[in-house]
């Protein structure tokens, strides 16, 4: 089975959140069309044996890859701690990527931040861009440690991928992912994927936990992003989210049109704010069980999270 929701490119800054929200520096997104849901990123629903650690990703058809993209990332995995420099050349030979695309790829990623030219080497390093990717991840490192077991223990209770994700600027990112050991279906994302908070059930929990002057900062940028016709959209499912959290501790969503969620703030003093949640192709889970059973167990893990991780900031 292969499930596939639309995903902005552009990520929109480089701080990560906890700060005050007047203190943020957010660099204007383009501005994005849609209505209706919230759309989310390119997901694979993987298939794995039960009682398998190893997943087997079903054959991506060629059509839902996008060759730029994946080629400027392969560019990036290119540099090393043993070869912080390299030439169009070096880079060509270590991607199979032709040179001449190379050369419009290093130029782009340039201008964008993600690559520093040496006019006197004539060859390219990472930038500061890049480091900005990793600084939700770094931030909260001690917390993933406390909630992996954790994590992982309600994934195989409840059969669901369960994710721990992190604000950056107006994006989301994936900290920690667990699998359940027996489920056959589980979604194919990687500690580091991030997306929009506007398209992602966790970026709609972590807004709802938010106090309202900083949500209602965060929201005024987020529009920014959007045509009309999907602000007025956004500001009924952050109203949604705000609601159920207020009312249970978690909220329940969809992402896109075939997977499901159920998830919940996890805000700790002196840290960024994060979100958890439990997610599964919404064709195996209902929202009656993520409301009954799986959305009373965030909660509990998140106030297991939170005493835990108070004993790191207190």
């Amino acid at each position: 089975m292969l499930l596939t929701v639309k995903h902005s490119n552009r990520h929109a800054g480089g701080l990560t959140g906890g700060a005050p929200a007047g203190k943020d520096r957010i660099r204007k997104p383009q501005r994005l069309r849609g209505g209706g849901q919230p759309q989310g990123p390119g997901i694979r629903v993987v298939v794995r044996a039960p009682n398998s650690i190893a997943a087997r990703a079903v054959p991506i058809e060629d059509g839902n890859i996008i060759a730029p993209i994946e080629r400027g990332l392969a560019i990036l995995a290119a540099f090393g701690p043993a070869d912080p420099w390299l030439g169009n050349q070096e880079i060509a030979a270590r991607t199979g990527i032709p040179k001449p695309t190379v050369t419009r790829l290093t130029q782009t990623l340039t201008e964008e931040g993600f690559l520093h030219h040496s006019p006197g080497l004539r060859k390219y390093r990472l930038a500061a861009a890049v480091l900005a990717l990793g600084y939700v991840t770094m931030d909260n490192s001690d917390i993933a440690a406390i909630a992996r077991p954790l994590m992982q223990k309600l994934a195989d209770e409840c059969g669901m991928f369960v994710s721990l994700a992190g604000r950056d600027s107006l994006d989301i990112s994936l900290v920690e992912n667990c699998h359940s050991a027996t489920a056959v279906m589980t979604l194919g994302l990687n500690p580091g994927a991030r997306f929009p908070i506007a398209s992602s059930p966790f970026g709609l929990a972590l807004l709802s936990g938010l106090p309202d002057a900083e949500r209602s900062y965060l929201l005024d940028h987020i529009r920014l992003r959007y045509e009309q016709e999907y602000r007025i959209s956004l500001r009924s499912h952050v109203a949604d989210a705000v609601t159920q959290v207020t009312q249970k501790g978690y909220c329940v969503s969809d992402w896109g049109s075939e997977i499901i969620v159920a998830a919940a703030p996890l805000n700790i003093p002196e840290r960024p704010p994060m979100a958890i949640g439990c997610a599964g192709p919404a064709k195996f889970v209902t929202r009656e069980k993520l409301r009954e059973q799986i959305g009373p167990k965030l909660t509990e893990l998140v106030a297991t999270l939170q005493a835990h991780a108070s004993l790191l900031t207190g």
